[in-house]
């Protein structure tokens, strides 16, 4: 997670990126991105990323697994006319946010989490 986030702040990109993108730049490594030319294109890619999770709505699921130590909440996306799939917003300590798959165990595992989490919290 620390790379991700040296590659965005190489990249100019703010810590609000979605991890949408995350799967795009796990092709590269910090070197590359440093001496790319494609650095241009990769920019926009990652612009255009950050402009749909604007609009509160995830296009696919990241493959990134994430810590549920990293975890502070979620938002649930439902499919209707606006946004195309169901899925599970982790909003992270970090400020990032991956849109994941809810039917995915590891997804229910740290929803679980999440709610003991907040009951916790509430008591």
């Amino acid at each position: 997670m620390g790379s991700l986030l040296t590659m965005l702040a190489l990249l100019g990109v703010g810590s609000d990126f979605c991890l949408l993108c995350a799967e795009y730049l796990d092709s590269f490594s910090l070197l590359q991105i440093q001496g790319s030319r494609k650095l241009p294109q990769l920019r926009a890619h990652l612009r255009k990323c950050r402009t749909h999770s604007n609009h509160d709505c995830c296009l696919s699921y990241t493959k990134v697994r994430l810590p549920r130590w990293a975890l502070k909440g979620y938002t649930e996306q439902l499919a209707s006319e606006v946004c195309d799939i169901p899925a599970i917003i982790f909003h992270t300590n970090s400020g990032l946010k991956a849109c994941v798959n809810p039917k995915e165990g590891w997804v229910k595992k740290h929803l679980l989490f999440l709610s003991h989490k907040l009951k916790r919290m509430s008591a």
